[in-house]
């Protein structure tokens, strides 16, 4: 899990668990707003690399678009980092919110290998 005692962002336990992760989190909403999925990457590399730990999405945002962004910036990186998902259906039923999360699951999905 996350360490990033030498960061300039600091670092909180998470919960019960020994797990840490920075105080400052990067969500995946804007993150579809990128020029290409090029950019994407490297916003997500250069947020690893400056001690952002905590990742924030949602297949909802851009259809599962900054999912698939996110996994392709955070290739080789995941072990520096605390990713996490959810299901925004939006009061509809729910076995879409039980779709969008099992494509969010599955494997290769976050292209994070």
């Amino acid at each position: 899990m996350p360490q990033t005692a030498s960061s300039a962002i600091p670092v909180r336990q998470f919960g019960k668990s020994d797990a840490k992760i920075s105080i400052l989190g990067f969500g995946g909403h804007h993150l579809g707003e990128a020029a290409n999925e090029s950019t994407a990457v490297r916003i997500v590399q250069e947020a690893v690399d400056g001690g952002i730990t905590f990742y924030d999405n949602c297949w909802e945002y851009r259809r599962g678009k900054t999912e698939l962004w996110i996994g392709s910036g955070l290739k080789g990186r995941h072990d520096k980092v605390f990713l996490m998902t959810k299901t925004c259906p939006h009061g509809r039923v729910a076995s879409l919110a039980l779709e969008m999360l099992e494509e969010s699951l599955q494997p290769g999905h976050f292209r994070v290998q």
